[in-house]
């Protein structure tokens, strides 16, 4: 875990002048995990709850829900994959418990239970070259690539590049997936100017994808195999996610600080995956088809003025700060009853 976090508006800051609930789970545990999604790294948090099938990012902190729209990137709301996020590009994912409007500016559908941040990758004063493959059964292999290069005076300038891909069957019967994913991080560090840019591109397709049931039965049935996916081979979700972010502060002099910050993004995501409700103590699934095709827009944007000073021994740092998001969505959801199948219990 980093010791640090960006708190907001507020910048980065160390967790011991933190008043809130941080944690920042860094590169290093992502790695060592092996985790592929935001989903994978939130289990390490009790106070956190998947909601949801595990190709969204949807959670519940400390009881409120967290939709996937309202997760950060480098501060900014909206520019995240609505879609579910890949995390080959990302150096730490940050989560603050608790209300943070007044650090984060309001959530697009004003959640009180907290904030994940996802902080970009950028390049360190060392040359990085590092290449890594993965097989996950039952047979979907991948590789990833991550470059990072400091250039000119004092390794000012810095460009981090990651790709990846990974493709094939996963462990669930009839089920595939397919992810690819391209991030570019660029950034300029001068002695009061600081400017990063990060831009990214990701597709992601699973074919037989298992997913939630609804249920209306009085009791549940045994549990089946984790394996057993009673979801039809021609169920699929198509997912495509294009960001970009521009962020720059500078500091007037040593007790003055401007910054601006300013991003897009446009997910799309079209689907044929039925849903089902669990209607009976046999184990029997009504499922119902449904199709959709999801296209979301947004902008997001941010700017601030940090004015730092001190009355004694005591320092302060007062705040002004503006922040807008805007999401255009056109959803297409059509739906219709499908067939009556049994779930088998067999462990």
């Amino acid at each position: 875990m980093a010791r640090g976090a960006r708190l907001g508006m507020l910048g980065n800051i160390n967790n011991l002048n933190i008043p809130f609930n941080v944690t920042a789970y860094t590169s290093e545990l992502i790695t060592n995990q092996q985790a592929r999604s935001i989903a994978d790294v939130m289990v390490n948090d009790a106070a956190i709850q998947i909601s949801g099938p595990w190709y969204f990012d949807n959670f519940y902190i400390r009881g409120f829900a967290i939709n996937r729209e309202e997760i950060g990137v480098d501060g900014l709301y909206g520019i995240a994959s609505a879609e579910g996020n890949l995390l080959n590009g990302i150096e730490r994912v940050e989560v603050l418990k608790g209300p943070n409007t007044l650090v984060n500016g309001g959530a697009p559908k004003g959640t009180a239970g907290g904030a994940i941040n996802l902080v970009p990758k950028r390049a360190g004063d060392i040359p990085l070259t590092r290449f890594t493959t993965s097989y996950l059964s039952d047979g979907n292999v991948g590789g990833h690539l991550d470059l990072g290069r400091p250039f000119g005076p004092d390794n000012s300038f810095g460009v981090r590049i990651n790709a990846s891909h990974r493709d094939g069957n996963t462990q669930v019967d009839h089920e595939k997936q397919r992810a690819s994913t391209f991030t570019a991080g660029l950034d300029y560090r001068g002695q009061r100017l600081r400017v990063s840019g990060d831009f990214g591109v990701s597709r992601q397709r699973i074919d037989g994808a298992k997913s939630n049931f609804f249920v209306s039965a009085a009791a549940l049935p045994l549990a089946p195999s984790g394996s057993n996916n009673v979801w039809p081979e021609w169920s699929y979700q198509d997912k495509k996610n294009i960001f970009g972010v521009v962020r720059a502060d500078y500091d007037a002099n040593d007790n003055v600080t401007f910054g601006m910050a300013y991003g897009g993004s446009r997910s799309k995501r079209d689907m044929i995956s039925p849903f089902g409700i669990l209607s009976n103590t046999n184990g029997n699934v009504d499922f119902f088809g449904s199709g959709l095709a999801s296209d979301t827009d947004t902008r997001s944007m941010e700017g601030n003025m940090r004015l730092r000073f001190a009355t004694g021994a005591v320092k302060h740092q007062m705040v002004l700060a503006a922040t807008q998001f805007t999401s255009d969505i056109t959803t297409i959801s059509p739906h219709w009853p499908l067939r009556h199948l049994p779930i088998s219990t067999n462990r």
